[in-house]
C-alpha cells in the first residue's frame, strides 16, 4: 500500500471515498492519480503516478525583510488546519502547457490577481509524494484580504448525498520566510529559500521600498 504523505489522511480519504469530487488543491499536495481527492469512483492509493504542478511566489520588501505570499487550502478538510496548510499559489500543470504559463493561470485562478512583471526561475522541488513543483518569484503587492478565489464542489457532509461548494483558497496572507517555515507544505520552503538567496545575491527588483530605507 502506498504510504500517506500526511499523518491521519489514509483514514480520511477512507471516509471521504464514497464521495464524487474533492478539493482541487489537495490533489497537488498527495499527486496521487488513484485517490478520491482526484476521482470517488477509484481507490485511496491506486494507479500512483507523480504529478507536475507551478506556482508563484509574489513577494514584497517590508522593513528590509522580503516577505512572501502564501494562501490557505480551502474545503471542511483543511479548515482548522494551520501548520502545513499553507502553499505558493500552484496548480497542476496541463498536457501541453508551458509550466509558466500554468503558473500564471494557477496564480490568478486561486487570487483573482493577475501576475505580471519579471518572474524569476526558482527551479523545481519534488515532494514526499514524489509530485514536482515548480515556480517562479515576482515582486508585487496586493491586499490578502481581497483575494477572491475560484471554488470546487463536493459531497459534504460525509455520505449525506449533499454537494457543496467551497474555495479552493479561503485567505492569503504575507509571511517572512522564517514564519513561512511554520505555514507552508514542507516540500515547497526551498522554493522560498531560493527566493531569499537569489534576492540577497543579486538584488530581484521589488516595488515596495523598506520601510527602514
Amino acid at each position: 500500500m502506498m504510504p500517506s504523505p500526511l499523518p491521519g489522511v489514509p483514514r480520511y480519504w477512507k471516509r471521504l471515498n464514497r464521495g464524487r469530487r474533492f478539493h482541487p488543491a489537495a490533489r497537488d499536495l498527495f499527486g496521487y492519480v488513484g485517490s478520491p481527492l482526484l476521482s470517488g469512483n477509484r481507490s485511496c492509493y491506486g494507479d500512483y503516478m507523480p504529478k507536475r504542478s507551478a506556482g508563484l511566489v509574489m513577494y514584497r520588501v517590508r522593513a528590509g525583510q522580503i516577505q512572501v505570499l502564501l494562501v490557505h487550502l480551502g474545503g471542511p478538510f483543511w479548515a482548522a488546519k494551520d501548520r502545513g496548510a499553507w502553499s505558493i499559489p500552484k496548480g497542476q500543470i496541463e498536457p501541453s502547457e508551458d509550466a509558466l504559463a500554468a503558473a500564471k493561470r494557477e496564480f490568478e485562478e486561486e487570487t483573482g490577481i493577475r501576475p505580471e512583471g519579471e518572474m524569476a526561475p526558482l527551479g523545481t522541488v519534488r515532494q514526499n509524494s514524489g509530485k514536482t513543483v515548480s515556480a517562479w518569484g515576482f515582486a508585487g503587492d496586493c491586499d490578502p484580504q481581497g483575494i477572491k478565489s475560484n471554488l470546487f464542489s463536493m459531497e459534504w457532509p460525509p455520505r449525506s448525498g449533499k454537494q457543496q461548494q467551497f474555495p479552493e483558497i479561503d485567505r492569503a496572507e504575507f509571511f517572512t520566510v522564517e514564519a513561512a517555515k511554520e505555514k507552508i507544505i514542507a516540500g515547497e520552503f526551498e522554493l522560498l529559500k531560493r527566493l531569499e538567496e537569489i534576492y540577497r545575491a543579486a538584488g530581484l527588483p521589488s516595488p515596495i521600498p523598506p520601510a527602514d530605507a
